[in-house]
């Protein structure tokens, strides 16, 4: 099951999405909503990271075609 309500803190790791506000909208931006970036404040799903490791695991990173699987 997906965890929607423990969302990790992303200010100050290096996260465009909170850490720049005030850089674009000056100093004491605190109190806004950073809806000016689609970005996901919620850890990515555990299929989507065993995906990703699956495809490091073959240590091939060429330009390859989609396999009937990706359509799926």
């Amino acid at each position: 099951m997906y965890d929607f309500i423990n969302a990790p803190h992303r200010k100050n790791q290096g996260c465009t999405k909170w850490d720049k506000a005030d850089a674009i909208y000056g100093r004491g931006a605190t109190d806004l909503l950073p809806m000016w970036i689609a970005d996901m404040d919620l850890p990515t799903a555990q299929p989507i990271l065993d995906a990703i490791d699956a495809r490091n695991r073959q240590a091939i990173f060429g330009y390859t075609s989609r396999p009937a699987s990706y359509f799926e």
